[in-house]
């Protein structure tokens, strides 16, 4: 009863809290009840509900290596028996709202309430955003739960050393819910270097975090036995990892880009965006959208901000003493060699050496002027940290998309917070007169909410995949006994959800020629194949068409073949 008691209170005399609160599960439930009407809307989520599938024990799964924390969650509506999509849209909606929250409460570590609340509300209104929040991806929850960490690890140094406890146990929970997560060890790393240079790290702190350790381990042990079971090693997760530092080729990726400069390019896109002839595809992928003029807004004042809280870490540089000259000189040698090596990085495959040259240049900047820039110096870093660790390592994949972005946000409303309290100061000094704290910042943000979210009231369609699910329940109905018969799709993730069954893959870009693709699909003692959408239409030697709706056909196999 305590507990619930001291909850009343910090809500009570929190009111922005609150606030925060009642905005969070409103804009979640908004895009959930969204995309209840959407459905499916990406191929990747079909991926996600089988491995559900697999893990209520109703089905053998898609990829079965993927992270697993969405899946699982979802799993425990379909043992109670209620076996839809919906709960997958559910969780991803009430994670993000956490998200939200969260970043508020880490803004609120650094900023005042209403800039605080002005870059929660950012961050839930950048497109990128929105358009994935409630979709099932895994994009979104796990760069929701790395923002739970990120504030639980500080507040656990700077207000309440309990909450070390749980770091280890969320770490794994979001390196869970995206593999990409791990590279929250960068700017997480940092700061705890920091925590050891300012002479802030207690034996309590170690002991807490060792205690938080093996709780992980708790975590992390079903998970690692069940990847063994399943696929002869605890780590299958390292494969994916390895491939994406050493970046291998992949031509025949629709996503194929290998140049550098896409998020650039791409960058207005991703704050605010609005769809191009009412198309829904527009929304989710902001690239194909058009820019919308407050994106431009918001990065030049934040940006102007930024460049003059820049100005104040070199005014920092000039002014830091040594004890002599010689130090101050090797200091600005040092900057300079680690500058020209990131530069040198920055033309390579992989994006290691240059994320770890970008770590040692911030170091060197944060080491020579802390004791001039003040106490926020290390949580601003760590910040700047997060940004170029996934903006640098995404733009050296070959394989991107618009949704990898996600990582960044949290980072990039924390950096545009920054730039308008910089402003804003600026502003103050200019006219010798208070401004309100978080009155730019709070403005902007609103007006970025509302030109984000206006577009989802007219161009969220109904049901994207509607007809797989239509050419679903025509194969229970053409034939009950279906699930005892092999069947193949050129669309399987999506036909082993609708049919509850193992549907095999078929892809007849794969083979040289239909009569190729007809050979094996009979060699495979196939009894049915599923056809998505072929140009031209597919001719399949030993098959013959029975059903059709829309562009997707399914094929039987004729007696004598």
């Amino acid at each position: 009863m305590n507990f619930f008691n001291n909850i009343y209170s910090y809500l009570k005399n929190n009111p922005a809290l609150i606030i925060i609160i009642i905005f969070a599960l409103a804009l979640s439930g908004y895009l959930v009840r969204l995309q209840l009407r959407l459905g499916v809307a990406y191929w990747d989520i079909f991926l996600y509900l089988n491995n559900a599938l697999m893990y209520a024990g109703l089905g053998e799964g898609s990829i079965t290596q993927l992270p697993p924390l969405l899946s699982f969650l979802t799993s425990l509506f379909f043992r109670l028996g209620y076996v839809k999509a919906s709960p997958l849209y559910l969780i991803s909606g009430l994670i993000f709202a956490s998200g939200i929250i969260g970043l508020y409460l880490l803004l609120k570590l650094r900023f005042s309430t209403t800039e605080s609340l002005a870059g929660a509300i950012t961050f839930s209104s950048f497109t990128v955003v929105l358009s994935w929040a409630a979709t099932g991806s895994l994009d979104v929850p796990a760069v929701c739960l790395a923002i739970w960490l990120t504030y639980i690890l500080i507040y656990g140094f700077k207000k309440d050393q309990r909450a070390l406890i749980l770091v280890f146990p969320m770490a794994f929970l979001t390196f869970f819910t995206r593999y990409t997560s791990g590279l929250m060890i960068l700017p997480l790393g940092f700061y705890f270097l920091t925590v050891i240079l300012e002479g802030q790290l207690k034996k309590d702190h170690l002991l807490k975090l060792g205690l938080g350790f093996l709780i992980g381990l708790i975590i992390l042990a079903p998970v690692m036995g069940f990847f063994y079971s399943k696929l002869g090693t605890p780590v299958p997760f390292l494969n994916l990892l390895e491939g994406s530092v050493a970046n291998d080729p992949a031509q025949g990726d629709p996503a194929y880009l290998p140049g550098k400069s896409y998020y650039i390019n791409h960058f207005p896109q991703y704050i605010s965006s609005y769809p191009v002839n009412d198309s829904y595809s527009t929304m989710l992928y902001p690239s194909l959208a058009q820019t919308n003029l407050v994106a431009y807004l918001i990065l030049i004042i934040a940006g102007a901000g930024l460049l003059i809280y820049a100005l104040r870490y070199i005014r920092c540089f000039k002014n830091f003493k040594t004890r002599g000259k010689r130090k101050k000189v090797l200091f600005l040698i040092a900057g300079i060699i680690i500058s020209l090596l990131f530069i040198f990085t920055l033309q390579g495959n992989s994006y290691l050496p240059a994320a770890v040259a970008m770590l040692a240049l911030i170091f060197l900047i944060y080491y020579s002027t802390k004791k001039q820039a003040g106490k926020n110096s290390s949580l601003d870093m760590m910040m700047l940290i997060w940004f170029l660790t996934y903006f640098i390592s995404h733009s050296f994949l070959i394989i991107k998309v618009d949704r990898y972005f996600i990582t960044t946000t949290p980072a990039l409303a924390y950096l545009l917070i920054l730039g308008f309290n910089q402003i804003q100061d600026k502003l103050s000094q200019l006219s010798k007169k208070k401004i309100s704290a978080g009155l730019l910042a709070m403005a902007l943000a609103l007006l970025l909410l509302f030109s984000s979210i206006q577009p989802y009231a007219y161009n969220v369609p109904r049901h994207i995949y509607g007809d797989l699910e239509t050419a679903g329940n025509l194969m229970e109905e053409y034939d009950p006994d279906y699930q005892d018969k092999v069947i193949y799709s050129d669309y399987w993730p999506a036909m082993s959800w609708h049919l509850k069954m193992n549907v095999k893959r078929g892809w007849p870009k794969n083979f040289e020629d239909n009569a190729q693709f007809s050979r094996m699909l009979l060699e495979n003692n196939t009894t049915y194949f599923i056809n998505y959408y072929s140009d031209p239409p597919l001719n399949l030697t030993g098959f013959v068409e029975v059903q059709r709706v829309a562009n997707i056909i399914i094929f039987e196999r004729m007696e004598g073949f």
